[in-house]
C-alpha cells in the first residue's frame, strides 16, 4: 500500500504557520521550536545538539535533515559512520551533586525505516565514536552553546568491541584510560584518525589468518619502524606487533601472543621474547 510508505521530512526554516481551517493562527513552528527545544541542557535535546556540534565539525549541511532512527547518527562526505553519545555534569533540573557520567554503548539491531522491520544481529553499526562531555561545573555559567565547555573523545569501534570490562555502557574513566580528551577544533582530525585506524583493524582481520605452528593459534604482523599512535592502539588490542625500529633479512614477520614468540614467514626461525634466537 503506497500510502503507507516512509515520509522523508523536508527542512524548514522555522517561518512556517500553524493553521486551523485554512486560516493562520498568530503561531509559526519556530514558536513551538522556542517552546519545545530551548532547554538544551535537558537530556534528550542535549543528545541531538551533541550531533548537530559533532556535524559543524565534519561540514553538516543543516538542510540535509536529521534521520531519527537510524543505525548511526552522522556520515561524513567520505561516508565514515559515526555515532554520537552526550553526557553532563550539570542537568537543568534540582541536584545535591554532579552527576555521574556513564556513556551507553549498548549494541543494537538494525532498523530499516522503509519496512519498520529489525533485522541482523545487535552490534555497533557506526565507524567512530564520539563521546561528548559538557564538563563546565557550575549552574550559573553552564551553556551548552560555548563549545570550550565540552571535551570530546573519539575511539574506533573495534575498541568498544573489545573493551571487556561491559558491551552496555562506559565510563568517563575508562573513556580516559583509552583515549585523550580533545577540544572541538581538534575533532575532525580525530575522526579521521579513529577511521584510520578502524580500517586497518577491519584490514588486519582478514589479514591475520596465520596460525603459530605450536599452539595453533592465530598469530598477528609484526610491525617494524617508529610506531603511529594508530598502530600502538592496535598493538594495545593485539592486532600487531611492534617490532622495533631496527629491521634485518632476518627478522620475524609473525607474532604469536600466547606463546610470546615470533616466526618468519617459513617457520625456520624462531624468536623468543627472552632476545634468543632459536634454528629448527
Amino acid at each position: 500500500m503506497d500510502e503507507y510508505k516512509q515520509i522523508k521530512a523536508t527542512s524548514k526554516t522555522g517561518k512556517e504557520p500553524v493553521t486551523c481551517d485554512g486560516n493562520n493562527t498568530r503561531y509559526t513552528l519556530l514558536d513551538f521550536w522556542r517552546w519545545s527545544v530551548s532547554d538544551i541542557l535537558s537530556n534528550a535535546t542535549r543528545g541531538r545538539f551533541a550531533e548537530f556540534i559533532v556535524g559543524t565539525a565534519i561540514g553538516l549541511d543543516p538542510k540535509n535533515i536529521r534521520e531519527e532512527w537510524n543505525a548511526f547518527d552522522l556520515t561524513t562526505n567520505e561516508g565514515i559512520k559515526i555515532e554520537v553519545k552526550s553526557a553532563s555534569y550539570i542537568q537543568s533540573w534540582y541536584q545535591k551533586e554532579l552527576s555521574n557520567i556513564l556513556f551507553s554503548i549498548r549494541p543494537s539491531k538494525y532498523w530499516d525505516a522503509e519496512t519498520n522491520i529489525q533485522c541482523g544481529e545487535p552490534k555497533r553499526h557506526a565507524d567512530v565514536y564520539v563521546f561528548c562531555l559538557l564538563k563546565h561545573q557550575d549552574k550559573f555559567t553552564v551553556d551548552p552553546l560555548k563549545l570550550e565547555q565540552w571535551d570530546f573523545y573519539i575511539l574506533p569501534t573495534y575498541r568498544l568491541d573489545n573493551y571487556r570490562r561491559s558491551q552496555s555502557s562506559i565510563t568517563i574513566n575508562s573513556l580516559k584510560k583509552m583515549g585523550t580528551r580533545k577540544h572541538y577544533n581538534e575533532l575532525r582530525n580525530e575522526i579521521m584518525s579513529a577511521y584510520e585506524e578502524q580500517s586497518q583493524f577491519k584490514e588486519l582481520q582478514y589479514r591475520n589468518k596465520v596460525k603459530c605452528p605450536i599452539c595453533n593459534e592465530k598469530m598477528v604482523e609484526i610491525v617494524y619502524g617508529f610506531p603511529s599512535i594508530e598502530t600502538a592502539n592496535l598493538a594495545e588490542q593485539r592486532m600487531v606487533f611492534i617490532g622495533g625500529c631496527c629491521i634485518s633479512e632476518d627478522s620475524p614477520d609473525y607474532h604469536c601472543y600466547k606463546c610470546r614468540k615470533s616466526f618468519s614467514k617459513d617457520f625456520k626461525t624462531i624468536f623468543d621474547e627472552d632476545d634468543d634466537w632459536i634454528l629448527k
